[in-house]
């Protein structure tokens, strides 16, 4: 899924920090922008939280075919509940972007 080690310090691939933010929004961690293609401080914190939650190695980096993306991506492949990127709310389905409230608000 991933082609490079995504985590702060490292040489980050846009993709590859898009599709990780997008497996966090889907088991429901709050980040400020998942639009983003930059590490910001809410996906490192989400990154070692999930590590921690999980008994993975918390070092706060996420490389191909490694524990935490395998974590990941059985956990979303579970959960059809994504969160929206602007306020958190859930909301079902496959349909991702923003909360209806948040798109009659924008």
């Amino acid at each position: 899924m991933i082609k490079e080690s995504v985590g702060n310090n490292l040489k980050n691939n846009i993709s590859d920090i898009l599709k990780v933010k997008l497996l966090f929004s889907k088991v429901g961690a709050k980040l400020d922008d998942v639009h983003s293609p930059y590490i910001d401080a809410s996906l490192d914190k989400a990154i070692k939280k999930f590590q921690k939650d999980r008994n993975l190695k918390i070092d706060g980096k996420i490389s191909p075919n490694g524990e935490t993306i395998q974590e990941l991506q059985k956990l979303s492949a579970k959960s059809p509940t994504y969160r929206c990127p602007k306020c958190g709310a859930p909301h079902g389905g496959s349909q991702g972007g923003f909360c209806p409230e948040c798109t009659i608000k924008m």
